[in-house]
């Protein structure tokens, strides 16, 4: 499967897409998969537009979607990651961001995707705080019973750090 990397701009043409695009894609994974995220499908289908809309918005979130390239006439979404930046950026000398919501649909699984996202993912968190001559950390929460999360995010360097009441905190600093 040929699929490429892109971050959501909060622009229009942005907003167009996260609203036709992402926010089908994010209720399917909260359908498929209701054990993995923290919120639900029933709270999230029961979101106005406008509401989705403050999320691509905000200006500590970023999100990155893989779209399969095997229709261009369709941009579909195969995988999804969502940054978010600590509120306290630019209070501290060490800038955290942490990682939410990676969903990869089942056909597309154990392909690299994942992966791939999350190397942009780091790509931006560093470039950021290179522009603020920061240090950075990476942080994801993964649960306990996501045997084949965890072992990706050890790939990719991470290391488990503590507990949470959801799962397993593993750590980047990149």
């Amino acid at each position: 499967m040929d699929y490429a990397i892109e971050m959501i701009k909060p622009d229009r043409e942005g907003i167009e897409f996260y609203l036709t695009c992402y926010k089908p894609f994010r209720l399917l994974a909260l359908q498929q998969s209701p054990d993995a995220f923290g919120s639900t499908y029933a709270r999230e289908s029961a979101l106005d537009d406008d509401a989705w809309t403050s999320r691509i918005l905000k200006p500590t979130v970023t999100t990155f979607v893989a779209l399969s390239e095997s229709d261009k006439s369709q941009r579909r979404i195969v995988s999804s990651l969502t940054l978010v930046a600590s509120e306290n950026n630019d209070l501290q000398g060490l800038m955290r961001w942490d990682i939410n919501a990676v969903y990869t649909l089942p056909e597309a699984r154990r392909r690299g995707i994942a992966s791939a996202l999350i190397a942009a993912a780091q790509r931006y968190v560093t470039a950021e705080a290179n522009a603020r001559g920061r240090h950075r950390v990476l942080t994801a929460v993964v649960l306990s019973t996501n045997a084949e999360a965890q072992s990706l995010y050890e790939k990719l360097g991470f290391v488990e750090q503590s507990f949470t009441k959801n799962g397993i905190m593993m750590v980047l600093t990149v």
